[in-house]
């Protein structure tokens, strides 16, 4: 099963009007199946983007990752003005590890 068939599988669960929570449950479920599987580092940012979206039912999002002393936007949904990078700064040091 590849990755946009379970997202199929979730929004058609959406679909059948199912609770919100049991929707998120089997999403959950369905990306454990998912993630379990060999992935590139790429492939898991991409798909973790897409589940997280698809799971919490937001209409705008962004995801930058830190590289090369910035962020740099890896991908984003409805946010087409989204800077394509932010430089480092005080601000942003809290969400650092």
């Amino acid at each position: 099963m590849d990755y946009q068939d379970i997202l199929a599988k979730i929004q058609q669960e959406e679909n059948n009007d199912l609770s919100t929570n049991l929707y998120r449950y089997n999403g959950i479920l369905e990306a454990i199946s998912f993630f379990t599987n060999r992935l590139t580092y790429d492939q898991i940012i991409h798909a973790a983007f897409d589940f997280v979206n698809e799971l919490l039912t937001v209409h705008k999002s962004a995801l930058y990752l830190l590289k090369d002393d910035q962020y740099k936007k890896v991908n984003s949904r409805n946010l087409s003005h989204a800077p394509d990078t932010i430089p480092r700064n005080a601000q942003l040091e809290s969400f650092e590890p």
